[in-house]
This record gives structure tokens, sequence and C-alpha cells, in this order.
């Protein structure tokens, strides 16, 4: 089995960070632009032990499938595992821990398998590592930007009351 792990410090309470990352509205539009996911269902946040039908389109396929939630602990885990996709086995545990009072670790750690045996691991050999991790590089790019964008709109609303 393969096994990726990459981290990063983003600009945001974890708390901040957190909630972010368990927002269903969030996690497709935190991917890489070369990979659309739609999450279907009514829920609106991630839930220990559900269940999710998933649309995910890579390299021009698209496949059907299903994520649970396999452990969810308030502003330290979120852990998924696909049960149904383009893997045979995926395993995805984000952690996150403070890194100061206005700063968050968020460390990614995924575990994997391809289909095909010998040629699905001369793929991941080839450019499948590569592709996740460049996929979980771009998807820190995006939270970065979020937060840095929000904490400038609210330093703006700060300003403007001030100068009342």
């Amino acid at each position: 089995m393969a096994h990726i792990q990459t981290s990063q410090i983003i600009p945001a309470k974890i708390e901040d960070v957190y909630s972010y990352l368990i927002n269903l509205t969030n996690i497709p539009e935190s991917l890489s632009d070369s990979l659309t996911l739609r999450i279907l269902g009514t829920k609106k946040v991630l839930v220990k032990g559900e269940v999710y039908r998933i649309e995910l389109e890579r390299f021009g396929i698209k496949v059907d499938g299903s994520i649970k939630v396999e452990e969810l602990i308030e502003n330290d885990r979120i852990e998924f595992s696909q049960l149904k996709g383009h893997f045979q086995i995926f395993r995805h545990t984000a952690r996150i821990s403070k890194h100061s009072e206005s700063q968050t670790l968020l460390v990614d750690y995924v575990e994997y398998q391809l289909p095909l045996g010998i040629i699905g691991r001369l793929a991941d050999d080839l450019f499948m590592r590569k592709d996740l991790k460049r996929i979980l590089e771009s998807r820190y790019l995006r939270l970065i930007k979020y937060f840095q964008f929000n904490q400038s709109q609210k330093k703006a609303v700060s300003k403007s009351d001030t100068a009342e």
C-alpha cells in the first residue's frame, strides 16, 4: 500500500480550520481544478459514521463512489475512507493542531492502493503519487487564500466601524 504525508501551516484559528474542513460545500471547492467532486445529498457538514455518495471526475473519467467518515474529533482529526471509487483502497486522515493563536498546522496522511496489481503500482510510481501530492498542495493554497481573504475582509469591516 502507498502512503503520502504532507503538511502546511494555515493562517487561521484551529476552530475555523476545522469548521471549514467539515463543511460539505467547501470540500469540492478546495480541491484541484483537475478534479471535479460532487457530494450528493442534503447534509451540510460531515458526520461520523455517515456514508456519502459522491461523483468524482478525474482524467476525464467519471466514477460514482462513496466515502465513509470513520473518525471525526472536533479540532483534532477527520478521517474518511473510500467504499467505492477510483482506488482499490483509499483512506485520508487530516490532523489539525494549534500552531499559534492564529495559525493551525494541517497534516494530511493518505493511504491508498490502485487497482490492477502491477499495472496500478507502475501507474503510482509514474504519476499518481505526484498527482495526489499536487492535489493536497493545491488544497493548502486554496485554504490559505480563503483565510487570508476572510481576514482582510474582517480588517476592512473593523476599520470602517472605527471610522464612524
